[in-house]
This record gives structure tokens, C-alpha cells and sequence, in this order.
């Protein structure tokens, strides 16, 4: 795998690491460590999976930060991820909700059944291009009930992040237990690309390694008229606090069917 740009590259050469990708046999224990704690987004899922009409389709569902919530609530989840890992993490966290796994890319997936919300959250809508993004709304479009909410979340990136001659570089010190986590956010306007890698230093022995992975920097506008060609419209906004990287979470539904509440 080649090094990742900026700080994060100076890093693996510092230490002579070899980068290993985020959503790896590896990596994955590292980024689920970062994320299942994260309920930014839950309250808004939980309150579209409350009454629709028919079960919930999670696309990148990771290791269950949203999936397992949602199914101990009583709703009937289809979880999807092309990530084993991930997955397996998933499985051994499942007791007795009623939660179906499958693994599959999300640009791939086809049901013949229908759901009432589906869920693409985190930015993952991120780790597609365009292509694949058209693909991607295009089956959501076919996979919602009449009356089915689809949700979508996006970070919206400040115009210094996405302009400009040079790259951007945003840096974060977390911490997991024994574990310190330097996340390197790596902003390349000229290619639209927003490399995300993670340092990890084990306490006390210092073992050290690198996880990387790159996303295309793509907004809310752009993810709209991208909704709109797949025959959806969206129905509600709601945009995080304001920063360089804003959470916008779309919520939208089939153009001209379902009601508008």
C-alpha cells in the first residue's frame, strides 16, 4: 500500500512502517475502537426507524454503532457491509435482536424486499465515486416502501480545506485505553480527495502502527442533485455545528410518492 500524503507519511518513513488499510483484518479493530462510542447521528436514525413502514436496511454498517441500537429497539435490521472484519465484530456483539448480516459492496446490493429507512451514515457515502455513487441511490431508490425514508450524512468541508494551491492538514490526539490515536486528516482539493489515516502508539510498550484509507470530498449539494437523478428528493436538512467540517444529514424520500412528514 502506498504511504499516505503529509504528516502521516513522514511518520511511516520516520518509523518505518509499513501503511495497512483502515478497513483491513487490522485496521478494522482500530477504527471500530475510534468509532462505537460515536452516537452523533443516532437520535435522528432512531427517530426515522421509529414508525416506517418496514424493517431498516443499514449500507456500511461497520462494526453496529448505529445497527445494534436500532435492533434493540425492536426494529428488523439488514445489515450490509463489504467489510469482514467488520462484520465479525458485528456478529460477536449480536445476543438475541433480530439483525440479518450480509456482506456485500454497497453499490452491489439487491433484496426482493422493500424497507422503510435506509440508512447510509458516517460519510460513507464518501468511499464511492461517482459511479458508484449513481449506482448506490439508484438501488436505495428501488429498495424503498412507499412512504420510506432514505438517510444520508456528509461532512460539508470549509472552502480552505477544498481550495487553494496546496494540500490542508488537520491533525487529532485520541486515546483508547492503552492506546493513543493521532488521527491525520489529509484535504487535497486539486484531486477531491480526503485522505483519513490513523498513527496508533500502545502504551507503555510504544508498538506503533499505521492505518489509512482515502474518501472522495464530495458535499450536500452535489450529494442532492445525485439523489434527485436517482429519482429521490430530499425532504430534510439538518447541518451540524458550524467549523471546517460540518455533519449534514439528508433525509429524503421517492420523488412524487410517500408523504412528506
Amino acid at each position: 500500500m502506498i504511504a499516505p500524503p503529509g504528516t502521516a507519511g513522514r511518520l511511516a518513513e520516520l518509523y518505518g512502517l509499513r501503511p495497512r488499510p483502515l478497513y483491513g483484518p487490522e485496521g478494522s479493530a482500530v477504527y471500530d475502537a475510534m468509532c462505537r462510542h460515536d452516537a452523533t447521528e443516532l437520535p435522528d436514525v432512531l427517530r426515522l426507524a421509529q414508525g416506517a413502514p418496514g424493517p431498516v436496511l443499514e449500507l456500511a454498517c461497520g462494526s453496529g454503532r448505529l445497527t445494534l441500537p436500532l435492533a434493540a429497539r425492536g426494529h428488523e435490521v439488514v445489515a450490509l457491509d463489504s467489510s469482514a472484519p467488520l462484520l465479525a465484530l458485528l456478529k460477536s456483539r449480536i445476543r438475541d435482536e433480530r439483525i440479518d448480516v450480509v456482506e456485500c459492496d454497497m453499490a452491489e446490493f439487491a433484496f426482493d424486499r422493500s424497507f422503510g429507512l435506509i440508512v447510509l451514515a458516517a460519510s460513507s457515502v464518501c468511499l464511492l465515486d461517482a459511479g458508484q455513487r449513481a449506482e448506490t441511490f439508484r438501488r436505495i431508490a428501488a429498495h424503498l416502501a412507499p412512504g420510506g425514508r432514505c438517510y444520508v450524512s456528509v461532512l460539508d468541508l470549509a472552502g480552505e480545506l477544498t481550495t487553494g494551491p496546496r494540500p490542508r492538514e488537520r491533525v487529532t490526539v485520541l486515546v483508547d485505553d492503552a492506546t493513543v490515536l493521532t488521527l491525520h486528516q489529509h484535504f487535497d482539493g486539486r484531486r477531491a480527495v480526503r485522505t483519513t489515516s490513523l498513527f496508533t502508539e500502545a502504551v507503555p510498550d510504544g508498538a506503533r502502527a499505521l492505518f489509512t484509507s482515502e474518501v472522495a470530498m464530495v458535499g450536500s449539494a452535489e450529494l442532492a442533485r445525485e439523489l434527485a437523478a436517482a429519482g429521490m428528493v430530499v425532504q430534510d436538512v439538518h447541518r451540524g455545528a458550524p467549523g471546517e467540517q460540518v455533519r449534514v444529514q439528508l433525509v429524503c424520500g421517492l420523488a412524487g410518492g410517500g408523504d412528506d412528514r
